[in-house]
């Protein structure tokens, strides 16, 4: 019995990631069957980076599959999610019916008004989850169930909660999936949407020919997957949509699920299956580690049984050797109002900015759009900061006023006293603590569940920027003339602080420290970029040339990422633990560039925004 109300009846499927059991809900009259997915996080290999962070990730997991099954009847609902011990439990409604691999068992190949109906009918749901910003990673016939209600399919098994457990990936995704129905983008670490349509295309191939992907030869000279003379039925119409979907290339398959769908036979006004690149899709190679990690995966599990020129096989090392992970340019933010502030939430879904107005916005950062509108302060907006756990947002006003905001329901929670010349703060990503400065040369430290002031530190000179880690132990000071404090407190004795002169008095320091308070960082628009760890707080240069002349800097939550934007608009993120330049933008032409200038990182280091033209930019680089 698991949290004292499902009973198991069978184990239905064990993994790397947990296991999957059969239940009974004795707590509902009708002792209703549902899927409870177990994930045991790896204690071998992973770390949590900051207390809590297991719980917070798998909530917010949680949270997007109860909003997916919510709203689209083809995704299995989320009932109910608990933790015991070190294990996470989801509960997921049960779905009726056969698989598209039992299907097959049953009926033999399918035909291709059953292929096409079934491709039909899932495309929609692709393109649902796609345009919130998920990648499902594991489409394959087990993961299809055809309900039997209505006999429409359900798309089960998402790798989304699979990734809760992978937390020193970084700024890439671990190769969530089942080898030949993975693309190579995908197995690299770097999945994108068409993935998951190079995923759907392998599918219709097995049902039309019952060839699974390891089974199937390609041409010797492109690589292409070469299946049409293993169809009985050689559909002309439905093969080119389904060979477009199998392209070994990202920028050669279709550039979206609804693209796809428009595609099939019969569709009105479809488009032809002409190879469309996407205007936002930029190249870089893998590192040489993916490379060389990713050969010996191959030659282990395949290489010499197959062949290299297999067409599972040869795809992959042509895309290693070299490949060119993709730079996704989301779509423009377009406020209708001045926004003097803005950051990122954890995972870089939601943009939050406050404008001259007083007004809050929240963005849905995969379409752009303007999703929610918190009427704020009366007074331009500063500054803004959110809790890692997206659930509170401070913000501080031109007339002296911080407010403290439920994030979820847009309610005011607490107003801090009035402070003029108020010039920055700071959030620690638990929410609990603020930090603010400005002209009055003090550093205050708030409690924002009783709104009370809890210390005030003084300094010689005006507060311009603030960084304070989760636990509130260390906040960094910028201040006019260039010069950096850093405050650190351990246990009950008081904060001590420490001054680290400006190399250039003329100078506006950007300040940023990670979570665990191992990193921190700092800018301005005439140095280096200057690298702090806790071992002795001695500063180095990050990396001498690129991160000179960078006006504005932010750290990822876990301390491996920062980004930067230079006195001539560039933004560049480096890899904090090899200090190497990992990905650089540059307008290529004149802008009218914004004041204030801005940029955000979200908390896991994989989105970027900047502003330019009025407009938000946002990335989502994969190194």
């Amino acid at each position: 019995m698991l949290n004292n109300r499902y009973e198991i009846l069978e184990q239905l499927g064990r993994g790397g990631f947990g296991e999957t059991f059969l239940a009974i809900d004795t707590r509902m009259p009708s002792r209703r069957k549902c899927v409870i997915k177990q994930l045991k996080p790896d204690d071998t290999t992973n770390t949590a980076p900051t207390p809590g962070w297991f719980e917070k990730r798998f909530q917010r997991e949680a949270a997007i599959l109860e909003e997916l099954g919510q709203n689209n009847r083809q995704i299995p609902q989320l009932y109910d999610y608990f933790s015991e011990g070190e294990n996470f439990f989801l509960v997921q409604e049960w779905i009726e019916g056969i698989t598209l691999s039992q299907k097959h068992q049953q009926e033999g190949n399918l035909s291709e008004a059953q292929v096409e109906k079934i491709l039909r009918e899932l495309l929609p749901v692709l393109d649902y989850i796609h345009g919130r910003g998920i990648i499902h990673r594991d489409i394959k016939p087990d993961n299809i169930i055809l309900r039997a209600s209505d006999g429409k399919p359900v798309l089960i098994d998402f790798g989304i909660f699979k990734e809760v457990n992978n937390i020193n990936g970084g700024n890439k995704t671990v190769p969530l999936g089942t080898p030949g129905y993975m693309a190579s983008e995908q197995a690299a670490g770097h999945p994108v949407p068409s993935s998951d349509l190079y995923s759907l295309g392998l599918t219709a191939i097995f049902l039309l020919t019952g060839k699974t992907p390891q089974a199937l030869t390609s041409d010797p000279n492109t690589g292409e997957i070469l299946w049409r003379k293993d169809a009985p039925h050689r559909p002309s119409n439905l093969a080119a949509v389904i060979d477009r979907a199998v392209r070994f290339h990202p920028r050669d398959r279709f550039t979206s699920a609804q693209e796809m769908l428009t595609g099939l036979p019969g569709s009105a006004g479809r488009e032809k299956t002409s190879v469309v690149v996407p205007p936002d899709t930029k190249i870089l190679p893998p590192s040489r580690f993916e490379r060389w990690f990713w050969v010996i995966f191959i030659v282990i599990t395949g290489g010499f049984s197959f062949g290299f020129g297999h067409p599972i096989i040869k795809p992959w090392l042509d895309y290693l050797f070299p490949n060119e992970p993709t730079v996704k340019e989301l779509p423009l933010i377009e406020p209708s109002s001045q926004i003097n502030s803005f950051v990122l939430d954890e995972d870089g879904q939601t943009l939050v900015g406050g404008d001259e107005k007083g007004n809050i916005y929240l963005w849905e950062v995969a379409t752009g759009k303007q999703k929610k509108t918190i009427a704020g302060q009366g007074k331009a907006i500063l500054e803004i900061a959110i809790s890692n756990d997206q659930q509170i947002l401070a913000s501080s006003s031109e007339d002296g006023t911080i407010k403290v905001w439920d994030l979820k329901t847009g309610k005011e929670r607490i107003t801090l006293p009035n402070q003029r010349g108020l010039i920055a703060l700071a959030l620690s990503s638990d929410g609990n603590t603020l930090v603010t400065g400005g002209k009055d040369t003090t550093v205050k430290l708030w409690n924002l569940s009783t709104g009370n002031l809890i210390e005030t530190l003084p300094v010689e000179k005006e507060v311009v920027s603030l960084a304070i880690n989760q636990d509130a132990s260390i906040i960094v000071s910028g201040h006019s003339g260039g010069d950096i404090s850093f405050w650190q407190k351990q246990g009950s004795n008081p904060y001590e602080p420490r001054i680290f002169p400006s190399i250039n008095p003329w100078t506006a320091p950007s300040v940023a420290v990670s979570a665990d308070g191992t990193t921190a960082a700092s800018s301005s628009c005439q140095e280096n970029i200057r690298i702090w760890k806790d071992s002795d707080w001695k500063d180095s240069p990050l990396q001498a040339g690129s991160s000179a002349d960078i006006c504005l800097i932010v750290i990822s939550e876990d301390g491996k990422i920062i980004a930067g934007r230079s006195s001539d608009e560039t933004i560049r993120l480096w890899n904090l633990n090899t200090k190497k330049e990992i990905f650089s933008y540059s307008p290529s032409s004149p802008k009218s560039f914004d004041s204030p200038r801005m940029i955000a990182l979200s908390g896991d280091g994989r989105t970027v925004a900047s502003n330019f033209d009025k407009k938000i930019q946002v990335w989502r680089p994969s190194f």
